[in-house]
């Protein structure tokens, strides 16, 4: 019985201590809010006040005063927990705003050193919502940047609504939106932050461009725009496949940031956070990427999906390359990367070679022919009434497929069908 006063002491002690530990937050913080009566206050006096009631509670019982700590923290966190309604404030939340101000304000607005480079995710939605219909790929997307965040970067995940930001309706259908948005992050374990924009029917352009210029604070924005391959509807007409023009409106805006562009095709087949695989990753040696595929499939090595495959880096060389030479100097590249992975060299044909880029990821001809014919094509938007723009990328997509079938069709048998497809 002699022991509960002592703890019930300890905890008028405590009540003390964390009043004058408010105090003295407010008072550091500047707070707005914090305006004391007492004409002679002065922060070291509550610091003192919270020193000299820890110094109390340590030098008679020290036992007894862990206990009490502990039970203070439970409290706490059950009543955070709980979220209890706070009509006076919250000192804690003072602190973050202030911590975060401070670190923005530190950090460098300018490029990172290639060593400290991580890649900071925005995620661009231009799909219809309803309550009844999600897209899979929209789903799967989030699924992807969650499985990414290995790299500990920022997150920004942002969906275009067509209306008016004058209409009521409209404001409320985005604010729904973002809810939505928020849920659907929470479910995949996907840290960020989720934005809503309301634009005119043709002003999917500029809104694009103003928020890619304007994403961000200081040095903590997004350098990496993660967006999924556009379905191209049986039926429609290639003018009006409004998803292809978004999506080359995406890329000419990305591009002329100068940000890094992951453009996931097939993300249908994506797999959540709820699978763990095994097997192999592949990453298609095609193009010099400054190292940007290693990194993303290192990246998803990290997750626990991906933790249990193997990493390959699959390099495509001709009929004249030193094979022996190149699978040398890409084992010392990986070394000095610090990743662990297998280097396979595929000796193909020119042919091959042109066919096996089509189908893992476009050339850098091909990169540069589409985006040319995306400049163009905004330049020259003053067509006549009875012209109809085709999209580019539709155009490029179209010449790939033909491309890949006529080389099939010289190849006869020896080419992979249908049947017997290559997996990467």
């Amino acid at each position: 019985m002699d022991s509960i006063p002592a703890v019930v002491d300890f905890f008028f002690l405590m009540c003390y201590a964390f009043v004058n530990i408010i105090c003295t937050l407010h008072s550091l913080l500047g707070a707005p809010n914090w305006r004391p009566r007492f004409k002679y206050y002065h922060w070291f006096l509550s610091l003192l006040g919270a020193s000299l009631c820890f110094f109390i509670m340590f030098s008679t019982h020290w036992d007894y005063a862990l206990v009490s700590i502990f039970l203070c923290l439970l409290i706490y966190k059950y009543v955070e927990w709980k979220g209890a309604k706070k009509e006076w404030g919250d000192g804690i939340r003072g602190l973050a705003l202030t911590t975060a101000q401070y670190s923005l304000m530190k950090i460098e607005d300018k490029d990172p050193h290639p060593k400290n480079w991580r890649p900071q995710l925005l995620l661009l939605f231009s799909m219809p919502w309803t309550k009844e219909l999600v897209d899979v790929r929209y789903l799967n997307l989030l699924n992807l940047a969650s499985q990414l965040k290995a790299g500990k970067g920022l997150t920004v995940v942002t969906s275009f609504l067509r209306g008016s930001l004058n209409s009521p309706d409209d404001r409320k259908r985005a604010e729904q939106v973002k809810n939505r948005m928020d849920f659907d992050m929470n479910q995949v374990r996907l840290r960020g932050f989720a934005k809503t924009l309301v634009h005119e029917e043709d002003q999917i352009a500029g809104s694009l461009s103003t928020l890619i210029q304007s994403v961000g604070l200081g040095g903590l924005k997004p350098n990496t725009v993660l967006v999924s391959w556009p379905v191209h509807e049986r039926g429609s007409s290639e003018s009006s496949d409004s998803e292809y023009n978004t999506f080359a409106e995406k890329l000419h805006a990305a591009c002329a940031m100068d940000m890094c562009l992951l453009v996931a095709k097939g993300i249908i087949d994506f797999p959540s956070s709820s699978f763990k695989l095994t097997g192999f990753i592949d990453v298609y040696w095609i193009v010099q990427d400054g190292g940007l595929c290693l990194l993303i499939a290192y990246l998803l090595k990290q997750h626990k999906v991906w933790r249990g495959c193997k990493l390959r880096i699959i390099a495509i060389a001709q009929e004249n390359d030193n094979n022996l030479k190149m699978q040398t100097e890409l084992q010392q590249y990986v070394y000095q990367l610090r990743i662990d992975a297998k280097i396979l060299i595929v000796e193909l044909a020119d042919p091959e070679i042109s066919k096996n880029a089509f189908e893992r990821t476009l050339l850098m001809e091909e990169r540069t022919m589409v985006l040319k014919q995306m400049q163009e094509s905004r330049s020259g938007g003053n067509n006549s009434a009875g012209v109809r723009e085709v999209s580019p990328l539709v155009t490029a997509e179209r010449k790939v497929s033909a491309t890949v079938r006529k080389s099939g069709e010289s190849k006869g048998d020896t080419n992979m069908g249908p049947g017997n497809e290559g997996h990467g």
